[in-house]
């Protein structure tokens, strides 16, 4: 049996971690996939090799990957997490992020290179962006919600 995987991605400082801890709050099975990359052995030095991944990553329930990467892990849907460009400069700067590493997120941020990669495995309806520049309130998360539940419907079938 195939079990929908629900990718939150964005760019490094954008809040994806802290929407998969909600999500996981609310009863959904979620998975860090750096750590499961090294528990798989799919690490190629300090990159994760996809295909390793991919191929050797099989949920045995519904599950929320939480990973900057997750758009590429054969997902049924996207949630893609943003800020403005100075917010995300300022938390990446507070993680220590050098000036190069940080304008390479910038320009992906700025390039809307995820979207652009989730295409390639998802037509849009089935991907939602959500603005982390300020805390999630009430009327995000039931967006959040309603987004999952649809996909859910579809994934599913009648």
């Amino acid at each position: 049996m195939k079990y929908m995987k629900i990718a939150v991605s964005g760019v490094p400082g954008t809040g994806k971690t802290k929407l998969c801890s909600y999500l996981k709050d609310e009863g959904f099975q979620t998975v860090n996939l750096n750590i499961l990359a090294e528990n798989l052995g799919c690490l190629m030095g300090e990159e994760v090799d996809i295909d390793c991944l991919n191929g050797k990553f099989k949920p045995e329930s519904e599950i929320v990957m939480d990973g900057h990467y997750s758009h590429l892990m054969d997902p049924f849907c996207v949630i893609i997490t943003e800020c403005s460009g100075e917010t995300l400069r300022k938390r990446l700067e507070e993680r220590g992020y050098g000036e190069n590493k940080i304008r390479e997120n910038m320009d992906v941020l700025l390039f809307d290179s995820i979207y652009d990669e989730s295409l390639e495995y998802v037509p849009s309806n089935r991907i939602l962006k959500v603005s982390t520049e300020s805390p999630y309130d009430e009327e995000d998360l039931r967006r959040i919600r309603n987004f999952i539940n649809r996909m859910e419907e579809k994934f599913n079938g009648p």
